[in-house]
């Protein structure tokens, strides 16, 4: 029986009122060691390679070949022979004649990148509402210092929401209050999850004992989860809210989805959650596999993903396409830490149920953003030459032809940290816009290309 189907669990939405009102302790007009690109230099020049260059901790590629992040020790496995008590989805709905909406893939065109940062190592999380300012972690040079910070892309203007030191977190923008989520180790068997909104102020707690330090939000940026060590087996929602009070209720029993283990800080084995656009269903995924589960209706069903006559597929990082048509996932069978077979793109439509693969002729999918038309999907996929990592490239994947295409051919890009699959590639909220890390040898950069389509 796999880890996510062990116990029954309980969705508790504690209704958090004024919070956020607090702010953290630190804002600041400029970046601490990001500076403008000298518009001057020839753009990317030494960029156009098509092997890699020499790596350094700024421009190392992330490849399977990596051990647990946090603690050090050997992952185990991947669960692939499971007898999950959840039924399959199924699904009834016919193929919807609509679509495709959005133009086909050979119509695009990218312009070439131009370097927005250049400095110490940078995470991209997420392109803001206003198409504007990147969010972004910036991490100080030679140190494990961290800064959570904006960039503006038009005015240079950067703005720091919280500095931190340590193992690296995936933090969430939180659009109405203007304020960062994100989880802090404050030692090593306590997790905290803190609120900032800047200017110089302190954090906010919002909840403590976290059970791992990956959090989601919904699509209205106002409800958060997590798994809490105080309610082993039971996923935590926070809903966000103006006011002054604090309060906590049961909501809809979410049931058999979490089983009752300790901190768990590595990203393939720990559950994860992902909400539809809807804020009714929501997905919980690891190394066993994907279930989801209708919050309205208290249903749950497992997920296929496909496989062959090795093994099933294992999701390593999922998403919701934003009109919620979709369920893409980055995808292996079998393999275990540091010894997997291949990572490909999988697609479901939850609609119709059907399922495509697409592995963009890379052995490895680094990562992965859908596009805002829903239809689209940008990825970034590598392979590997005579035992040297190649560096990302950059494709375009159709999930309604089930086409794809690699785009700029001439330049290779910046990998991310492999086990989450984020932190290289994020796009603007009208699709018009990549930010996307381009590397040197000697330094991290993030660039921006433009994107258009002659249809």
């Amino acid at each position: 029986m796999s880890r996510l189907t062990g116990l029954v669990g309980g969705l508790v939405v504690l209704m958090l009122l004024g919070v956020l009102g607090v702010t953290l302790f630190t804002s600041t007009g400029n970046g601490n060691t990001a500076t403008a690109p000298d518009t001057t230099s020839s753009p990317l020049a030494e960029s156009r390679v098509t092997e890699a260059p020499a790596t350094t901790a700024a421009n190392t590629p992330i490849s399977p070949n990596t051990d647990n992040e946090g603690d050090g020790t050997q992952a185990p496995a991947a669960q692939t022979d499971r007898s999950d008590p959840i039924a399959p989805c199924t699904f009834d709905a016919q193929a919807d004649p609509a679509l495709p909406l959005a133009p086909a893939i050979d119509t695009y065109t990218f312009a070439e990148p131009e370097v927005l940062l250049q400095g110490s190592l940078f995470d991209l999380h997420t392109w803001l509402p206003d198409n504007q300012r990147l969010f972004l972690t910036q991490w100080s040079e030679g140190s494990k210092n961290a800064a959570f910070t904006t960039f503006d892309i038009q005015t240079g203007a950067t703005e720091t929401y919280a500095e931190r030191s340590g193992r690296r977190v995936e933090p969430l923008w939180i659009e109405s209050e203007q304020a960062v989520v994100f989880p802090e180790f404050v030692s090593d068997d306590q997790l905290v999850l803190y609120v900032s909104r800047g200017n110089d102020q302190a954090p906010k707690e919002l909840a403590h004992n976290l059970q791992t330090p990956f959090i989601s939000v919904d699509r209205t940026n106002q409800r958060i989860t997590f798994l809490s060590q105080d309610t082993l087996g039971n996923v935590v929602s926070m809903a966000l809210a103006p006011d002054l009070q604090l309060s906590a209720r049961t909501e809809t029993a979410i049931a058999g989805l979490v089983a009752p283990t300790g901190m768990q800080l590595d990203p393939w084995y720990s559950v994860h959650a992902i909400w539809h656009p809807d804020g009714q269903r929501v997905v919980f995924y690891d190394n066993t596999g994907a279930y989801l589960s209708d919050t309205s209706t208290n249903t749950q069903c497992a997920l296929d993903l496909g496989g062959d006559n090795t093994g099933t597929r294992w999701p390593l990082y999922m998403e919701w396409s934003p009109n919620g048509r979709f369920l893409a996932a980055r995808t292996t069978i079998g393999g275990s830490k540091g010894n997997l077979p291949f990572v490909d793109v999988t697609v479901l439509d939850m609609v119709t149920g059907d399922r495509q693969h697409f592995d963009v002729d890379v052995q490895y999918v680094e990562e992965f953003r859908w596009m805002t038309n829903g239809e689209h999907i940008l990825a970034l996929g590598q392979y590997y030459q005579d035992s040297t990592v190649v560096n990302p490239y950059l494709f375009l994947i159709d999930v309604v032809r089930s086409q794809s295409q690699r785009m700029l051919p001439d330049y290779t890009f910046g990998a991310g940290f492999f086990e989450s699959g984020t932190g290289s590639l994020i796009v603007s909220p009208e699709s018009d816009q990549i930010a996307v890390r381009c590397p040197l040898p000697q330094e991290d950069r993030v660039c921006l290309i433009k994107v258009g389509s002659q249809q």
